[in-house]
């Protein structure tokens, strides 16, 4: 029988568990904990925060055999497979350094990567040094309807919609947050942007992760427009993708999609117009235990083939491309 695979979770967090608290094993998994509780490959062996109070609760609920509350208590002669980093981002490169001593196979690690492109790339190469992989939490990364239309704008099929023309979209929560999300999607699916123009929302409440409205040109040509608005009223998440034979819409983060199709005008002859929405269920839910299958993956084979992951190359490459937007921003 395998031995199962030792999992590390450090930060105790609602990412960590706090987003499972009330949900049930039928229910798609939202958490790391969440997922990795669903899977007899691995044993969740040990969680650390600084609150230790809030440790040993995460670590009754989750059935997690050891708790601490910091990495420097657990025994170095101690080895995991796999450790989930979900400490807040100012404690990623602090976080990532004090587990390389468990000699881990996989780091599974929010998003960002660090506090800025240069510190990412530097602890990005540490880990290579260490024969470590690290994966980062871009989770639309996993969304199963964005892989499709991402796999079929690659092979250049018509999507049913025809040829990508441009993408526009709405976010907010800040650039580093939210922000980050979207500007790593899109780069997925249209490839290596650029800022053409980018402005500080007016009366941005976010001084330290600012709302930016951008607009945005990919190598193909492909112009990406991206408007933020004010959390305070309600989270907005969503991107239109405007085809040559219709329109599709990213909604509610990914947990709703619309579609419409081109068509003749009935009053107006010679004209064509988009039909009425149809409205589908999206691929968002799911993405936390697909990432954690990559993980596991990945853990049990260093030298398999890599699937919709984001690996850290890519983004440290979405941390650069923010910090030229934010530069262009005030200039």
């Amino acid at each position: 029988m395998t031995t199962p695979l030792s999992v590390l979770i450090v930060g105790c967090g609602r990412i960590a568990g706090g987003f499972d608290e009330n949900r049930t094993q039928e229910d798609d998994a939202l958490s790391h904990a969440g997922a990795y509780s669903k899977r007899t490959e691995v044993t969740l062996a040990a969680c650390v925060d600084p609150d230790i109070k809030v440790a040993k609760g995460f670590a009754e609920r989750w059935s997690v055999a050891e708790a601490y509350s910091a990495c420097e208590d657990i025994s170095a002669e101690r080895e995991f497979d796999i450790v989930s980093i979900c400490t807040p981002t100012d404690f990623h490169s602090r976080s990532v350094e004090s587990v390389f001593r468990f000699r881990p196979k996989v780091i599974f690690l929010e998003k960002p990567v660090s506090a800025s492109a240069t510190a990412s790339q530097q602890l990005l190469e540490k880990c290579r040094e260490q024969n470590i992989g690290l994966v980062v939490n871009y989770s639309r990364r996993w969304d199963s309807r964005l892989a499709d239309l991402r796999n079929c704008l690659t092979k250049k099929d018509t999507v049913g919609n025809g040829s990508l023309r441009a993408v526009n979209g709405v976010y907010n929560k800040g650039i580093r947050n939210n922000g980050s999300h979207i500007l790593d999607l899109l780069a997925s699916i249209v490839g290596s942007l650029k800022p053409e123009w980018a402005a500080v929302r007016p009366a941005n409440a976010r001084e330290s992760d600012p709302d930016i409205d951008m607009v945005l040109i990919s190598d193909s040509g492909i112009r990406c427009s991206l408007i933020s608005t004010d959390s305070e009223d309600f989270a907005q998440f969503e991107l239109t993708f405007l085809m040559s034979h219709g329109e599709l819409r990213m909604l509610d983060g990914g947990l709703r999609w619309s579609e419409r199709t081109v068509e003749s005008s009935p009053e107006f002859a010679g004209y064509k117009r988009l039909s009425k929405e149809i409205e589908t269920a999206g691929g968002y839910l799911p993405v936390m235990e697909r990432a954690i299958s990559e993980v596991i993956d990945l853990a049990q084979d260093q030298q398999s083939a890599l699937k919709d992951y984001c690996a850290a190359e890519q983004a440290v490459e979405t941390e650069r491309l923010i910090e030229q937007i934010l530069e262009m921003a005030n200039e």
